[in-house]
C-alpha cells in the first residue's frame, strides 16, 4: 500500500497517511494481508519532502504499525538516492526503473555507503 504524495495539494499525503494507518489498525485482517506500507512514489527524486522529514515520517509510521508487524519503507528509484546527498531510510526500489539493470543492488549500495557500511534499519 502506498501513501502517495500529491502535486495539487502538497499536504494531501498527510490525510492519506492518517486514513491508511487508521484503516490498517481497524481491520483485524490487515496484519495478514498487508505486505508493506510505502511512502511514494519516488519522494526523494520528486523532492516531495526533505530527506530528514521523510526519514522521520517513515520511523513514525514504523512505530505506529509495529503492533501489526507491517514493514514501512519508501518506493524510490535508484536515481532518487543519487539526487540527494544523504540516505536516511531504507528503500523498496521501483521495479520499473529505466536505465538501471539492478536497482535493488544500487539501493543497497547507496544505503550502505551512507550508513558506514551497514544497511539502514
Amino acid at each position: 500500500m502506498v501513501i502517495q504524495f500529491g502535486w495539487d495539494d502538497p499536504n494531501i499525503w498527510k490525510t492519506r497517511r492518517d486514513t491508511l494507518l487508521g484503516t490498517l489498525h481497524a481491520n483485524p485482517k490487515a496484519k495478514y494481508v498487508t505486505r508493506v506500507v510505502q511512502f511514494g512514489s519516488e519522494p526523494l527524486f520528486d523532492s516531495a519532502l526533505d530527506p530528514g522529514e521523510l526519514a522521520s515520517q517513515v520511523r513514525q509510521a514504523k512505530a505506529n504499525l509495529s503492533s501489526l508487524e507491517i514493514p514501512v519503507t519508501i518506493s524510490e528509484m535508484a536515481y532518487g538516492y543519487q539526487v540527494v546527498s544523504t540516505c536516511q531510510v531504507w528503500c523498496h526500489a521501483s521495479k520499473l526503473v529505466f536505465g538501471y539493470t539492478d536497482a535493488i543492488a544500487m539501493c543497497i549500495y547507496v544505503a550502505r555507503r551512507v550508513h558506514g557500511g551497514h544497511d539502514c534499519d
